[in-house]
């Protein structure tokens, strides 16, 4: 509203510059990548998780990480990290980290945690960390296993397998099993470990001597 005193001429012009926004009062907008490598050996199923946040406004000051039930923390690695905290509500597993300063037009924070592998042969399901508070999620997923198991997938819904080099691109990984890629969290992958059987052959080499009194036989 604006209230004037005006005299007799024919004309009024006004002008106004309005308000600008400061980044620090504009919400951000958040986009994440999320690139795991599963490696299910050693008794146990590690997952290595890195988090590539993509700011398209505002600044990232504070990520949120959801983890998945049953999985311990081991490592939280990425630059200009004032604080981290693991919040735990209702069984759901929250990792909470305050940067030192607002960031923006991109982040990586990595993530590793692990569960125990229950008695062979058993069937791992794969669940991720997942970036909260961002409006996209995408992300690959690389499984591989030591050399005393195998794996074979039984169940990958909502995924799209892909070559193994598209995923060592984005992540070095060597002794991969397979590869998949998914648009939206809420896919579903697990996979039947097994321990390796040997495989055994057997050359053998038969000798046999007759004599006046008896055949010997020699193997």
């Amino acid at each position: 509203t604006v209230d004037a005193i005006m005299g007799a001429g024919d004309r009024v012009e006004m002008f106004w510059t309005p308000r600008m926004k400061r980044v620090a009062e504009t919400a951000a907008s958040v986009f994440a990548n999320n690139t795991t490598l599963v490696t299910v050996g050693g008794g146990a199923v590690n997952t290595r998780t890195r988090l590539d946040y993509q700011v398209s406004q505002g600044e990232l000051r504070q990520i949120k990480v959801r983890l998945p039930a049953g999985q311990r923390l081991l490592r939280v690695d990425g630059e200009l990290i004032r604080v981290w905290e693991l919040k735990e509500d209702a069984g759901t597993q929250t990792l909470v980290v305050d940067l030192v300063k607002a960031v923006a037009p991109a982040y990586k924070l990595t993530v590793e945690t692990e569960r125990l592998l229950d008695k062979l042969p058993a069937t791992v399901g794969v669940a991720l960390p997942q970036a909260l508070e961002v409006i996209r999620e995408t992300g690959l997923i690389g499984l591989r296993s030591s050399e005393e198991l195998t794996l074979n997938v039984e169940t990958a819904t909502a995924l799209q397998r892909v070559d193994l080099a598209e995923f060592t691109a984005a992540e070095k990984a060597d002794g991969l099993v397979t590869a998949y890629r998914y648009l939206k969290p809420g896919f579903q992958l697990a996979a039947r470990a097994e321990a390796i059987q040997p495989q055994i052959e057997a050359l053998v080499h038969n000798a046999t001597r007759v004599g006046f009194e008896a055949v010997a036989l020699t193997a």
